[in-house]
């Protein structure tokens, strides 16, 4: 009985590790902060993990659409891309907004905090695309294919990446949070 449980809580690890260690992508800041809203003039960073080591990929931006995962096997209903990319699919180039950036993740299998997209930024919604060269006979050979089951990664699969919006939309956005607090100053300054 003792082996048996044992076995099952090395079995759960086994399928743990399995699944942390697919490759992901997300938008950042200069200093690697996860960020998914960004203005014109910022300028836009991806990192990621789970990539082969020192393998050769490329980074494209392409405006939001919805990307099949090995996992889920289909698209979602209320999924909010334009498009739909199954498993297998040619990535659309005609979607494509930024790229190729060919970069080669470290001895570990990370994509370091690499500038993807500098000012000026197009106003909308986008997702980082990352795909990674063919594996088999192949391998060393671009495929253009996407396919999360080698390798290649998608920052969100049924929803937005991040979102540039026009820098008005900030400003008025933080003015929407400061006139609470200082009608509120105001007010205590008066009583």
């Amino acid at each position: 009985m003792k082996m048996m449980k044992v076995m099952m809580v090395l079995l759960t690890l086994i399928t743990t590790i399995s699944v942390v260690n697919a490759a992901y992508v997300y938008s950042t800041d200069a200093d690697g902060n996860w960020k998914d809203l960004f203005d014109g003039d910022d300028n836009i960073y991806a990192i990621g993990s789970g990539f082969q080591a020192e393998e050769t990929c490329r980074i494209y931006i392409m405006k939001n659409g919805n990307w099949e995962t090995k996992d889920v096997g289909g698209i979602p209903p209320g999924s909010t891309g334009t498009y739909d990319v199954y498993i297998g699919d040619t990535i659309p180039m005609d979607k494509k907004v930024v790229g190729p950036i060919e970069i080669v993740t470290t001895n570990g299998g990370n994509l370091l905090n690499t500038l993807v997209w500098s000012p000026p930024l197009q106003t909308g919604k986008f997702d980082i695309i990352v795909d990674c060269k063919n594996v088999g006979g192949d391998y060393g050979s671009w495929d253009g294919a996407y396919d999360p089951t080698s390798r290649d990664a998608v920052d969100t699969n049924f929803c937005i990446g991040f979102t540039v919006v026009p820098e008005s939309v900030l400003a008025v956005g933080l003015i929407a949070l400061l006139v609470p607090g200082l009608i509120y100053v105001a007010r205590k300054k008066s009583a």
